[in-house]
């Protein structure tokens, strides 16, 4: 038995299962795809275990597979896990939906994405206020601080060679710093090191980047915060396939 592993599951599932064949799993599946004997579209999600062993029926070691991988290998949730079971219910619709090994192939990974949407993550989220009337916008989320900070590095080069085209202009003899050199290693050091704190209390803990020299009166802000959502929020799932 694996056990959740280094995600939390959701609050509600059916029993641990006593084994983890696939009779078993697939006797859970179809209990949360109809309910039997209710008028409920769908009964009670699959276990961890469960959901776990499903996503070890379609891991492998290329890209496609490494999704499911990571998750029944160790638990861990990942942003590209739900994409990779959006393709593999793509790949099974049309004529062959009616072959009863694709039904039952189709079952599992719904139910499968059904255990995950219910499953409860906290998100990395960075929003940019380009000026104190503006709306912010979110420019990088992500399950993880890493990942949100490359996604937000990269969204900080991008605005600093967007403010100022020209590059850097200051005289190599010159101790002050252009604009942009400003911007740029005043963002790197904000970037250096965890923000929040990996402890840090989903919604409520936050640390904001404001550029007070920026060559504009209004100086524009990033804001970090962690959000508590679940994964089927964070990661909407596509329309059921027909």
């Amino acid at each position: 038995m694996r056990g959740p592993g280094t995600h939390t599951p959701p609050a509600d599932t059916q029993p641990q299962p006593a084994h983890n064949d696939s009779v078993t799993v697939m006797r859970q599946a179809h209990r949360w795809n109809r309910e039997p004997g209710t008028w409920r579209e769908h009964g009670p999600l699959i276990h961890p275990e469960a959901a776990r062993e499903i996503a070890a029926w379609w891991q492998s070691p290329g890209p496609a597979g490494l999704p499911f991988a990571a998750f029944a290998s160790t638990g861990t949730l990942t942003a590209d896990l739900a994409p990779a079971i959006e393709r593999e219910l793509s790949d099974l619709t049309g004529a062959a939906h009616l072959d009863p090994e694709t039904r039952e192939a189709r079952t599992a990974l719904r139910a499968l994405r059904a255990y995950l949407d219910a499953c409860p993550v906290t998100v990395w989220r960075v929003t940019h206020t380009p000026t104190p009337t503006a709306d912010p916008a979110i420019v990088a989320s992500a399950l993880t601080w890493p990942t949100t900070r490359e996604a937000l590095h990269a969204h900080l080069d991008e605005y600093a060679a967007t403010q100022w085209p020209a590059g850097c202009d200051t005289d190599q003899n010159d101790t002050d710093h252009c604009h942009r050199c400003r911007f740029q290693h005043d963002a790197a050091g904000w970037l250096a090191g965890d923000p929040l704190g990996f402890d840090a209390t989903p919604d409520t803990a936050a640390h904001t980047f404001r550029h007070e020299r920026a060559d504009h009166n209004a100086a524009p802000t990033w804001r970090v915060e962690r959000h508590a959502t679940t994964y089927g929020a964070e990661f909407p799932p596509s329309p059921p396939a027909p």
